[in-house]
């Protein structure tokens, strides 16, 4: 009889320490939800602004490539100039290829800044 009651007594506790342990887990899990959704936002923000990083280092060496190939045709036409007589002509076709290669650029920077402006705005909001 005693064993009997031993017996019920350790399965109440056994009971008694699952409830305890599921009602423990339950309010764990309703403390811990809020801190999982901010942390895997702030990783996906971080993404977001790492990608932004590289996209504005890729627009900053493209611009440097650029700028340097203008500064080549510059330097081609001093070389040249030097050694020949430079006609208008030449000198009016090279103008207008600086030019057009110069507000293109800047034109593409331009596009480009706007959708980093915009992808800003988004991970803000």
């Amino acid at each position: 009889m005693k064993s009997n009651i031993k017996l019920l007594a350790d399965t109440i506790d056994s009971i008694m320490t699952l409830k305890n342990i599921w009602l423990f887990d339950a309010k764990f899990k309703k403390f811990i939800q809020p801190h999982q959704k901010l942390r895997q936002d702030s990783k996906i923000l971080g993404f977001d602004i790492s990608n932004v990083i590289k996209d504005i280092q890729v627009m900053v060496v493209s611009t440097k490539d650029n700028l340097s190939r203008i500064d080549r045709t510059f330097v081609l036409r001093h070389k040249y100039a030097a050694k020949i007589e430079a006609n208008p002509s030449m000198d009016v076709k090279l103008w207008k290829k600086i030019y057009t290669s110069f507000v293109n650029d800047l034109a593409y920077q331009v596009e480009k800044i706007t959708e980093i402006v915009k992808t800003f705005h988004a991970i803000e909001a």
